[in-house]
């Protein structure tokens, strides 16, 4: 029997990203009320402040909120701040019903993990600017892992610093350790306070009131990596930010997000990126205000302003 090519296989997660893109609003631009007749939308404010309104409902949305435009529904936004408001804006279509049902309960504006949400609509979007034969279906699963993350809340972990130490104990003296989970999150969420600090083993084991050689062990069953390594992906993706918003020299974006010297974030972000700092930001801004479209039958034709 025949097999079919990679690039050929269709995989459906109930969702279809039509179209994806990053915009910049300055103060004096707007989006008119429209509505679009059989597609979604996912707007995520990365910075500034916007002001939406879906239907009749009215949204405040501060950097790191992420909002929902259901089908069919008139909606326009305004930013409201000084600086520009910067956005990942997603188009899609639910192909399933249950999904389509599930989707219908969240809020227009969900209480997602910011970064969460972030990091998946950022992904899809280098994703659908790539030349991967399977990138279609990798940004459908991607978001339908966003879409049935939206209805639950962002947790709020307080760093193990904050807590004082614990009075759980083994009957040796040792102490009880946390959920596998809490300590990870509590992990990840001490090195995005600290990555640009000068950080050892013995820091990380202090800030979590573990042994570093555990630590490393759950960080390595969970993340496929050290400690060491999880900090330097979050200093990598703080320095992406910085690089498609700030024009100093890499050198000094790389200093500032934690890394002792240039040549050694250099390495660090080309081993992670597979391109260079000036390269990647060079690439990415050229990407700015020009939507991928996936589906090469999706247009904007339904783009409908209200009567």
């Amino acid at each position: 029997m025949a097999q079919r090519s990679p690039s050929t296989v269709d995989i459906d997660c109930g969702v279809r990203v039509l179209w994806i893109a990053r915009f910049d609003y300055s103060r004096q631009r707007r989006l008119a009320a429209h509505r679009h007749q059989d597609y979604q939308q996912i707007f995520h404010v990365l910075a500034g402040r916007a002001w939406f309104r879906i239907g009749e409902e009215e949204i405040h949305a501060p950097a790191g909120t992420t909002v929902r435009v259901p089908a069919n529904t008139v909606h326009a936004m305004r930013v409201i701040s000084r600086d520009p408001v910067r956005t990942l804006d997603c188009k899609f279509r639910i192909t399933n019903s249950s999904l389509s049902d599930w989707l219908d309960s969240v809020p227009l504006a969900p209480d997602i993990a910011p970064e969460r949400a972030r990091d998946l609509l950022q992904r899809i979007r280098e994703i659908a600017g790539s030349q991967h034969p399977q990138r279609q279906a990798l940004c459908d699963s991607l978001m339908a892992t966003l879409t049935l993350e939206l209805p639950y809340t962002r947790m709020h972990i307080t760093s193990p610093l904050d807590q004082g130490p614990s009075t759980s104990a083994t009957p040796d003296g040792e102490a009880l350790p946390e959920p596998t989970e809490a300590v990870l999150v509590g992990l990840r969420h001490w090195l995005e306070e600290h990555h640009a600090e000068a950080i050892d083993a013995p820091a990380i084991a202090r800030a979590m009131g573990y042994s570093y050689r555990h630590i490393a062990g759950l960080c390595q069953a969970a993340f496929a990596c050290t400690p060491t390594q999880l900090l330097q992906r979050i200093r990598v993706g703080v320095a992406q930010r910085l690089l498609l918003i700030d024009d100093r020299h890499t050198g000094h974006i790389l200093c500032q997000v934690g890394f002792a010297n240039p040549a050694h974030g250099n390495r660090v972000f080309t081993r992670i990126c597979g391109t260079t700092p000036a390269l990647w930001r060079k690439q990415q801004r050229e990407l700015i205000g020009r939507g991928t479209t996936l589906d090469p039958d999706f247009t904007d034709s339904d783009w409908i302003r209200p009567a």
